[in-house]
This record gives C-alpha cells, structure tokens and sequence, in this order.
C-alpha cells in the first residue's frame, strides 16, 4: 500500500477528479447556452482543454500506481495552510477592496509565507506582477475587474 502513496497518484487523482468535476460544469452550462446554427459554442475550447486535463492527469496516475516515482517528501504543513489561507482570504476580500490592493497583498503574505524575507524586493514583485496582470487583464482583455472603493480602478 505504501508504494502507491507518492507525489504521482496524489497529484495525479486530484487533478483527475477537478478536470472530470471542471467538465461537468461544462455540460451543465451546455444546455443554458444559446448558440446559432453554425458558431462554435463557447464552452468548446474549455472542453478541449479539459480533455487534455483529464488524459495527463490519468496518464501521471497510472504511473503512480506503477510505482515509479520515488517517495513521497515531507511537506511543510504549516506553510501549506498559511498558503492557502492567504488565497482564500485574498479572493474573499477581492470583491470588497478591489483586485489591485488584494492581489499585491495576497502575493507579498504568499511569498512572506514562503519564507522570502527581502521586505523591499518582495514589495516590488508584488507589486509589479500585480500591476502587470492588472493592466494586461483591463487593456488587452477588456476583462472588468473588482475595482478599489473611492480610487475606481
């Protein structure tokens, strides 16, 4: 039992049942959608990529099961929750704050977290990579995003 624990079938079943549950809401939202006679139906694409998903994802669980990865390695749990907290906490706020704000803090606790403690350059990466998404989500995307009360961007 202990040879199919490993890094392969835990991260190969997880991504499996998100793609097989990811492929689901594709089907649910294929009935609600209307689509003319002769236009590609906008959940395609996602679907294509969900096949993909779904056929690597069981490809790395099989060779899990084969047992030919090594062991699992320890994992940091404390980091791991403070991780994810973070990104809850992050996308919960998101809607209230606005995405720029939320965004750089979710990055620079994530990276704090992570154990970067470099205050001024880990500010900047935040930051910038925020920024970076920002402007390329609004100006090349088009894509509303949550603004900052009283800024409006």
């Amino acid at each position: 039992m202990a040879r199919f624990v490993n890094t392969d079938t835990i991260l190969g079943a997880v991504f499996l049942f998100l793609g097989v549950a990811l492929f689901r809401v594709t089907l649910a939202v294929k009935d609600s959608v209307f689509v003319l006679e002769g236009d590609a139906p906008p959940y395609l694409v996602p679907q294509i990529y969900l096949y993909l998903w779904i056929a690597i994802s069981a490809v790395i669980l099989a060779g899990g099961l084969r047992g030919r990865s090594g062991a699992m390695p320890s994992i940091a749990w404390r980091r791991f929750l403070g991780v994810i907290s973070l990104v809850i906490v992050g996308a919960t706020l998101m809607p209230f704050i606005g995405f720029l704000i939320s965004g750089t803090a979710t990055v620079f606790g994530v990276g704090w977290t992570l154990g970067f403690r470099r205050t001024g350059v880990l500010a900047g990466i935040a930051v910038a990579s925020i920024v970076s998404i920002w402007a390329l989500l609004v100006f090349f995307a088009r894509m509303p995003l949550p603004v900052t009360p009283g800024l409006g961007w």
